[in-house]
């Protein structure tokens, strides 16, 4: 039995699962700003970001922190959705040549 604040095999693991998450999240935020229909993908990692910022500043407990952790799924599909995308147009070859007009 580990001693109490010992890190186990299942907190490394879920650590190493956050930082994943996190990491496609900062991407699936990105790709959402920068995208065509930005003014309405740009809702959920601004709704992240504004429960982050309350968090840090009010020093909320951790079950506050519960409702937001679906939309980080959410915003971290729509990373994993950008990488594939642009991995697919990487693959085939094909790029945008912007005209002169």
């Amino acid at each position: 039995m580990p001693a109490v604040g010992e890190p186990t095999a299942w907190t490394a693991a879920l650590t190493g699962w956050s930082a994943a998450a996190l990491a496609l999240a900062g991407y699936g935020a990105y790709a959402s700003f920068t995208s065509p229909k930005r003014l309405f993908f740009s809702l959920a990692p601004l709704a992240v970001a504004a429960f982050a910022a309350a968090t840090l500043l009010g020093g909320a407990p951790a079950a506050c922190r519960m409702a937001v952790e679906p939309l980080v799924a959410l915003v971290a599909a729509v990373g994993i959705d950008a990488l594939r995308r642009n991995w697919r147009r990487r693959r085939s070859g094909l790029e945008l040549v912007r005209g002169t007009r």
